[in-house]
């Protein structure tokens, strides 16, 4: 089938195209909302700038096609595969794409606010300053993933896959990542304001210079983290592990520890104000020359000791 007879047979009012073989065609710049491709067959087709709105796709095969700037707004991508798809600057909102194939797909600067990612493979996808704003990526995997400098304000990764995922500046300002594996992933510089984390895991994760402030990160791992000067004003790092984290120069002002590990943990230059760490083991902890904690390990609140074993005083 050649695109000028698909063109001539959308035109008189045909929409189902359903398990068409349109392998390798160019449809560039064409209008063809609400068609329907159920488990078609579009690898290497050419669809830059093409209009797909309210469309049936679900399982088609779109390997390695060219859907640079194209409109897929609202259609059902369900099980779809774009493995080394080129979808840059596409537009993606509100799409279903649950259990999608999008491994080391270009989306970088794509539209997928709203878009339903449930259990869909991301892995080594590209998807920089890409906008996921309230997108549900639930049990997703985005191992190795790069997302720098994307929105991902309100999204959903409860038991998202993040390992080595790059979130290096990424706003994730509200965002649910609730046991979410995001060991080893750079986050350095990114907005975690008010975002949940609990039961996160973060081991390796470098955090520094990042905003979590208001954070929920009770009972997240977080040993090994690199969390220089990271801001975690009031944030909620209740049974957190923390050992051996590099908190020097850390914004902890009105945060919660308690029951918090820090054993062998660096809070060198980090601001302790008010700081809540009843309950927590510091053991061979490194703190700052001058501490002021909401709930005072001696009798008075403000004592000076070395950066050396918490507890011993000069």
């Amino acid at each position: 089938m050649n695109p000028r007879e698909i063109l001539h047979r959308y035109a008189n009012g045909e929409r189902n195209f359903s398990k068409s073989n349109w392998q390798g065609i160019d449809l560039s710049d064409s209008h063809l909302s609400q068609v329907i491709l159920y488990r078609s067959a579009l690898a290497y087709s050419y669809l830059v700038r093409t209009t797909l709105t309210e469309s049936n796709l679900r399982g088609a095969d779109l390997f390695k096609a060219d859907l640079m700037e194209a409109n897929l707004r609202g259609s059902d991508l369900t099980g779809a595969c774009f493995v080394l798809s080129h979808l840059a600057g596409a537009d993606l909102a509100e799409t279903t794409l649950m259990r999608a194939n999008l491994s080391r797909a270009n989306l970088n600067r794509a539209d997928l606010s709203g878009a339903d990612l449930i259990e869909a493979l991301l892995a080594e996808v590209h998807m920089s300053e890409a906008n996921l704003t309230g997108a549900d990526l639930g049990s997703a995997n985005l191992c190795w993933a790069n997302l720098t400098r994307a929105t991902l304000r309100w999204a959903d990764l409860r038991r998202a896959m993040l390992y080595s995922a790059r979130l290096h500046h990424v706003d994730l300002r509200g965002a649910d990542l609730t046991d979410a594996n995001l060991r080893c992933a750079d986050l350095s510089r990114a907005v975690l304001q008010e975002a949940n984390l609990q039961g996160a895991s973060l081991r390796g994760a470098d955090l520094s210079l990042a905003d979590l402030g208001q954070a929920n990160l009770s009972g997240a791992e977080l040993e090994d983290a690199n969390l220089t000067q990271a801001g975690f004003r009031a944030a909620n790092l209740s049974r957190a592990d923390l050992r051996r984290a590099q908190l020097n120069g850390a914004d902890l002002s009105e945060a919660d520890l308690q029951g918090a590990d820090l054993g062998e943990a660096d809070l060198r230059f980090a601001i302790l104000h008010d700081t809540n760490l009843e309950g927590a083991n510091l053991q061979s902890t490194l703190l700052p020359s001058k501490v002021t904690l909401a709930v005072p390990l001696e009798d008075d609140p403000i004592w000076d000791i070395q950066p050396q074993v918490l507890g011993e005083r000069p």
